[in-house]
C-alpha cells in the first residue's frame, strides 16, 4: 500500500497544481524523491476555489499550465508559448506591463496593468504518491516574495 500526498504552494507571484494523484516521482540513490515535474499551474484570478479545495486529492487542472520547479510562471508560460522567449530579441517588450520607453530605468516603479496576467499570484500544485516507510519533509530552497505551502495529510489508497 503507498500513501497519497498532495502539496499546495501559494506563493505570492507564483502558485501551483498538478492533475494526477500518486505521480511517480525522482528518486534519487540517496532514497529523496524530487518533486520537479509534473506541476499544474494557474492565476490566482482564475481559480473558483478556496485553499481547502485545491488541496483535495484529484482536484481539476484541466484549464492550468504545466510546469515544473524551480520556475517561475514566466518561464511556464514561455514554455507553453503563451509568450516568446523574453531573452530573445525584442520580445520582452511583448509582455504585458512592458511599455516604458526604451532606455528608461524606471519601469520598476511603473504599476502593472490590471489585465497583466503577471500580477496576480499563482498556484503551483503537485500530487504524488510515496511509499508508507517514507518519512515526509519539505525543503523549499527559495521563493520570490511569500509562501505558503500545505501538505494534505495521507491517505491510505484502496486497492482497486
Amino acid at each position: 500500500m503507498r500513501n497519497s500526498f498532495g502539496i499546495v504552494l501559494l506563493i505570492s507571484w507564483i502558485i501551483c497544481s498538478n492533475t494526477h494523484a500518486s505521480t511517480p516521482a525522482d528518486t534519487r540513490a540517496d532514497g529523496r524523491l524530487l518533486l520537479k515535474e509534473n506541476w499544474r499551474i494557474q492565476p490566482s484570478t482564475q481559480v473558483r476555489a478556496d485553499g481547502k479545495e485545491i488541496s483535495t486529492t484529484g482536484f481539476r487542472t484541466d484549464n492550468c499550465y504545466s510546469a515544473t520547479v524551480p520556475s517561475t510562471m514566466l518561464a511556464a508560460l514561455v514554455d507553453a508559448q503563451v509568450f516568446l522567449d523574453p531573452y530573445h530579441g525584442l520580445n520582452l517588450r511583448s509582455l504585458p506591463g512592458a511599455t516604458n520607453p526604451i532606455g528608461s530605468e524606471d519601469f520598476m516603479f511603473r504599476p502593472m496593468p490590471p489585465e497583466s496576467p503577471l500580477r496576480s499570484s499563482w498556484w503551483y500544485r503537485t500530487e504524488f504518491g510515496i511509499p508508507p516507510e517514507y518519512h515526509m519533509s519539505v525543503a523549499l530552497n527559495s521563493g520570490n516574495d511569500a509562501t505558503h505551502v500545505a501538505v494534505v495529510e495521507p491517505q491510505e489508497a484502496t486497492a482497486a
